[in-house]
């Protein structure tokens, strides 16, 4: 079973509810799998069932007072996650705010320019 690698976007907007609700949405179909988060709890703390759930891991990014900074950084660390073991993970994005992406200091104009 692959793990689910998930990186919810920036965490000062809409993308950790989106996550929230998806990962609400399919909690029956995902009880099994594995779930690793990069990106800050604190958004999450309006579901306090993702944050008690067994199977959902989160990786803190490190504390910055950009929030595209914390989006940019868990692409990249996910993204090199996923990269070093392609078979046992799979990557989901959340949505990410661009402007906000390079004010944090990354140069990219989304997700696929940034893969």
């Amino acid at each position: 079973m692959k793990t689910i690698v998930i990186t919810p976007g920036d965490p000062a907007g809409i993308g950790p509810e989106v996550t929230a609700k998806a990962l609400l949405k399919l909690e029956s179909k995902l009880k099994k799998s594995s779930i690793l988060i990069f990106g800050s709890r604190n958004p999450f703390h309006r579901y306090p069932k993702i944050l008690r759930a067994k199977n959902i891991s989160f990786i803190e990014p490190p504390i910055h007072p950009k929030p595209g900074f914390q989006a940019g950084w868990s692409i990249e660390q996910a993204t090199q996650l996923v990269l070093s073991s392609p078979k046992d993970h799979v990557l989901i994005t959340g949505p990410i705010h661009k402007q906000r992406l390079n004010d944090g200091g990354y140069r990219f104009q989304g997700h696929t320019d940034f893969l």
